[in-house]
């Protein structure tokens, strides 16, 4: 009930950012083949920045999110020195572990920068090469830590279609 929770949450404060008119070009100019947009433009959304849940986003480096952000989610990092049970394998919770379209990934995080790296289940958690010492793996919100990476680079689209 807490993850759905915190799904809803992190979804509506991604959904109302995505929102701000403040930002947006005006939309007269053009003609709209006779329907309206109800005073919205359909211009490039705005992702990322102050204010805003994820602060800046790079394929390279992975998505930094605010503090806000951070707590709504309920992320919860350890080092990942303090998790190794072996040579790239972390004996880290089942919900740390996040399984989609055929990809295993945990997130971590890299100084203020938070991405996911591949991974492989093993018997009492995971295995991943990419993990380095200094890194935290997250080891609470790790779906919600996708969804926003995802939502980042535009996974629910920008808008009306046309």
């Amino acid at each position: 009930m807490k993850r759905i929770l915190g799904f809803l949450i992190l979804t509506l404060i991604l959904l109302a950012q995505n929102c701000d008119r403040e930002n947006e070009p005006a939309h007269e100019g053009h003609d709209h083949g006779g329907h309206d947009h109800g005073g919205h433009s359909h211009g490039p959304v705005r992702r990322t920045g102050a204010g805003m849940a994820v602060l800046m986003a790079s394929r390279e480096r992975g998505i930094m999110l605010s503090p806000r952000a951070l707590e709504t989610i309920g992320a919860e990092f350890r080092p990942s020195a303090g998790l190794r049970a072996r040579e790239a394998v972390y004996r880290i919770p089942d919900q740390a572990i996040v399984e989609h379209l055929g990809e295993t990934e945990l997130f971590i995080r890299r100084g203020n920068w938070i991405l996911p790296v591949a991974a492989r289940r093993v018997r009492g958690g995971a295995q991943s090469t990419l993990v380095k010492n200094d890194d935290e793996i997250a080891i609470e919100g790790a779906a919600l830590l996708r969804l926003a990476y995802i939502e980042a680079f535009g996974a629910s689209g920008t808008g009306h279609g046309h």
